[in-house]
């Protein structure tokens, strides 16, 4: 796990983005599956480890159920939109500070969308 922290930490340095996101959607499969009985994980057991583990960080705003959403998306489609269960989008941004807005907006047409927007400093989780 510490070198896949450290070649995230890379990538991230690098402005290696995708690379970066699609890393840092791995680790919540790895963690939950070494605490797994069989070693095998699911989106249940994903999206549990991380409400469990990490939520507390955005504070309550992304849950697991989302997070797994978007990394099905990207990692076996290539694309971050998905039918996610509390936001219509998830946008990252680098940035200088590491700040989480949970954003709606109803200035498209009158459609109210809902976002998350993780701006970025150091490290994607």
């Amino acid at each position: 796990m510490d070198e896949l922290i450290n070649e995230l930490n890379i990538a991230i340095k690098n402005k290696m983005y995708i690379t970066s996101i699609n890393t840092a959607l791995i680790i919540p499969d790895i963690c939950s599956a070494l605490q797994s009985s069989n070693g095998r994980t699911n989106g249940s057991k994903y999206s549990n480890w991380f409400n469990e583990f990490i939520s507390e960080k955005y504070k309550g705003n992304l849950l697991g159920s989302d997070l797994y959403k978007l990394r099905c998306a990207s990692l076996h489609q290539g694309k971050f939109n998905y039918d996610f269960e509390h936001f219509d989008k998830i946008l990252f941004q680098p940035t200088t500070n590491s700040i989480v807005h949970n954003c709606v907006s109803q200035n498209n047409g009158g459609i109210e969308e809902k976002a998350l927007i993780k701006n970025e400093r150091k490290s994607i989780l």
